[in-house]
């Protein structure tokens, strides 16, 4: 009988299904989080970089996205690090964005085997670049790329978000393997990325 993942992202990466997430929700932000829970939404990241770190804050957010009912012997079994621990249900996923981080890739995922996904983030890499936020530029999109090819030689799927210049269908083709949708345009931009990936579930 095949495993139930508790960890939906795990599962689709292991199906070689594409994976939609929203982009940043701040921590703590429970009416947002509570309706996102409930959206075809595949992942949520919750905003604890710029609203600071705070446990019981994320404790309480967490609990509006899954009831976490396991058995002391369940958790010990789930909590582990996924691809190290093939039934691990635990995914780390960095983030790439300055142009150090670049150069330092390909020794990072040679290196540390734990990693199950890599973010590389246009924003900040914007600034790393010389280009002061301006994350819609031809050579941020080409360092997008750049993290991408790294990732692809390493098989560890990766994840970006879009741009006006590159739609779902776009990133899509490119190879990424987890989409961030903004927020703003969510609900319509998702559904046409699921049909796109020829998701049903």
């Amino acid at each position: 009988m095949a495993k139930v993942r508790l960890n939906k992202v795990i599962d689709l990466l292991e199906r070689g299904q594409t994976v939609f997430s929203c982009g940043t929700i701040p921590n703590g932000n429970y009416d947002d989080i509570l309706a996102l829970s409930r959206s075809s939404y595949d992942l949520i990241i919750l905003e604890t970089e710029h609203v600071g770190f705070d446990f019981p804050t994320l404790r309480h957010s967490l609990q509006y996205l899954l009831n976490w009912g396991l058995t002391p012997q369940e958790y010990c079994d789930a909590a582990d690090v996924w691809p190290l621990d093939p039934d691990g249900e635990l995914l780390l996923m960095g983030i790439v964005e300055n142009v150090r981080g670049i150069a330092n890739l390909p020794d990072i995922l040679r290196q540390v085997k734990g990693i199950g996904a890599i973010w590389a983030g246009p924003g900040d890499l914007s600034v790393s670049m010389g280009l002061r936020g301006n994350s819609t530029h031809p050579d941020v999109e080409a360092a997008l790329l750049k993290i991408l090819a790294i990732c692809k030689e390493y098989s560890v799927p990766c994840a970006t978000g879009l741009s006006p210049t590159a739609d779902v269908a776009t990133r899509l083709e490119q190879g990424f393997r987890i989409i961030m949708v903004p927020p703003s345009r969510s609900m319509e931009t998702l559904t046409h990325g699921r049909n796109a990936a020829r998701r049903t579930d």
